[in-house]
């Protein structure tokens, strides 16, 4: 028998029967005196985690979603968590185990097109503080708390660099702008260029991987100086075909990549990069939902919180 199918019996949200357990003084004693009759009538023993021993449960995500970097943002929430003396329950988010309803908070790293988990995430964790860190801020309200990589500001950051090394003519590389984030780094770049007349359609690559050799290609033909790369899935694809192609990094292309954490510090040649905060990301994400727990909401700037990328200067870039 689960939590569930008690509901159902008591005509209540599975939330409210979670309360009963939990917090039985937040649920009115009419309803309450109903769920303990049906645990009573069927015997009914959760096996749950208390919440004496304060545990946040961290949603991962739907297997088909996970990305490499989600190892870095997993590693320093548990250890950020463990640091202010609670557990981290780790669980993929559109698993809906019943255990769910009885942490202290969540975290949740959501990717786009996870549509099961952000559903699990919008059903079941309305009535506890919850911060989720993703790109799909028109997809979250209030009371979640989003945290996310101000990708607007790291694509200033890069253009601008290149810009003061006299490139005018600067290509960009993406994929599809399905998300808050790759539309925001376009966005970003297309409005720097068009203010100083240097935009043009035909510097521009978003499309599939699968056409980003002919994509180098055409940019190459219209003689591109620079090349701004935003993904960093798509790095050292881009520098394999550049070199497949003739072109010399940075005599004939210099390059700014997106990277998270030191992906494309041992390259040669050493990549100038804009850094996802993923660190910093992940320590905030922890901040936050703790001043959520002390109900310390005025403190938090705002529902959704971006922190800026960190840029990094190597040797892919030269003045010209």
């Amino acid at each position: 028998m689960s939590i569930n199918e008690i509901a159902k019996r008591a005509g209540v949200s599975y939330v409210t029967v979670s309360r009963a357990l939990n917090h039985p003084d937040k649920v009115n004693s009419e309803t309450r005196a109903k769920i303990q009759r049906i645990f009573a009538e069927l015997n009914f023993k959760p096996r749950v985690i208390p919440n004496s021993l304060n545990t946040i449960n961290l949603l991962m995500p739907s297997l088909e979603f996970t990305k490499t970097q989600d190892s870095i943002v997993l590693s320093t929430i548990t250890s950020a968590i463990a640091a202010r003396g609670f557990h981290t329950v780790i669980s993929p988010a559109n698993a809906n185990p019943v255990h769910n309803l009885f942490h202290k908070a969540y975290i949740s790293i959501l990717h786009n097109g996870d549509i099961k988990a952000l559903d699990f995430i919008k059903n079941n964790c309305s009535q506890t503080p919850l911060v989720i860190i993703n790109d799909l801020a028109e997809d979250v309200a209030p009371p979640a708390v989003l945290v996310g990589s101000d990708h607007r500001h790291g694509v200033k950051t890069a253009i601008d660099y290149l810009k003061s090394k006299g490139h005018s003519r600067i290509g960009y590389i993406g994929r599809s702008l399905t998300t808050r984030g790759f539309k925001d780094k376009y966005d970003s770049y297309e409005k720097i260029m068009t203010a100083t007349n240097t935009f043009d359609e035909d510097f521009v690559f978003l499309n599939s991987e699968k056409m980003l050799f002919e994509g180098l290609k055409r940019l190459c033909m219209k003689k591109i100086t620079a090349l701004f790369i935003a993904e960093t899935e798509l790095t050292l694809r881009s520098l394999y075909y550049l070199n497949l192609l003739g072109k010399k990094i940075p005599e004939d292309i210099s390059v700014v990549a997106t990277e998270f954490e030191g992906s494309t510090a041992l390259l040669y040649p050493p990549i100038t990069s804009i850094v996802q905060p993923l660190t910093k990301l992940s320590k905030t994400a922890v901040e936050t939902v703790f001043k959520l727990m002390d109900n310390n909401k005025e403190s938090l700037p705002d529902h959704m919180i971006y922190i800026p990328y960190s840029f990094i200067e190597r040797e892919s870039v030269i003045r010209i």
